[in-house]
């Protein structure tokens, strides 16, 4: 069953503080700034398990979202998600890296370190949150390749993106044990969009370059 949730059902003063709170349940304690010092936030949320992961669709105007060291010391949420940009621009922002992503590029960012989100007004970001345990189970070098852009390029990147986009609308008619395998699919096809970036990760467990020449 998919949960819908717009801020057009509250007062306009009331709706950073709706958003704000909408989001931090959906994913994790989260700190929501309207853009150019604006009181207002339009969106409209919709999340729905899928197997393993939780998939949600976000449409918003322009904001700052912030997981900050307090939020994080004072809650036990320990995700991986991955935002995949289909409108606007978003500024991925964690561990002292930066990264633009739209037109259906995605990043991966970890909720037990702080981060931001810098989205343009009016955009569309389908999110992936997944458990922190299970996913470096695929891939153990995760944590090192948040807030890096991967494009949809032709490969796995871009079959990643196109099947996101196609479960925006039709997540809700899949039976449980089609979810179950295609949560598994989908952490495999991310796995494998990040891949190309490991190669510019350093190795601290090989020798230094001149003893391996020697």
């Amino acid at each position: 069953m998919t949960t819908v949730v717009r801020t057009s059902s509250v007062p306009v003063r009331s709706r950073v503080a709706f958003w704000t709170q909408t989001v931090s349940e959906t994913f994790v304690s989260l700190d929501c700034r309207a853009a150019g010092g604006h009181e207002d936030i339009q969106g409209e949320l919709s999340v729905q398990s899928l197997g393993s992961l939780d998939f949600a669709r976000v449409r918003a105007t322009a904001q700052s979202v912030h997981r900050t060291p307090g939020s994080i010391s004072s809650s036990g949420e320990d995700f991986f998600m991955v935002g995949v940009q289909t409108a606007g621009f978003c500024v991925v922002t964690q561990a002292g890296r930066s990264a633009g992503i739209e037109n259906g590029a995605f990043a991966l960012y970890d909720t037990t370190r702080p981060y931001s989100l810098q989205l343009t007004d009016h955009f569309e970001q389908l999110v992936l949150r997944m458990p922190r345990r299970g996913f470096e189970a695929h891939l153990p070098q995760a944590e090192a390749l948040t807030a890096l852009a991967v494009g949809a390029d032709p490969g796995a990147a871009q079959i990643l993106v196109k099947t996101v986009r196609m479960l925006a609308d039709d997540i809700e008619f899949l039976t449980p044990p089609s979810a179950l395998a295609v949560s598994h699919g989908l952490e495999h096809l991310i796995v494998a969009g990040l891949g190309g970036l490991t190669s510019g990760i350093p190795d601290n467990d090989s020798p230094p370059v001149m003893r391996r020449i020697v």
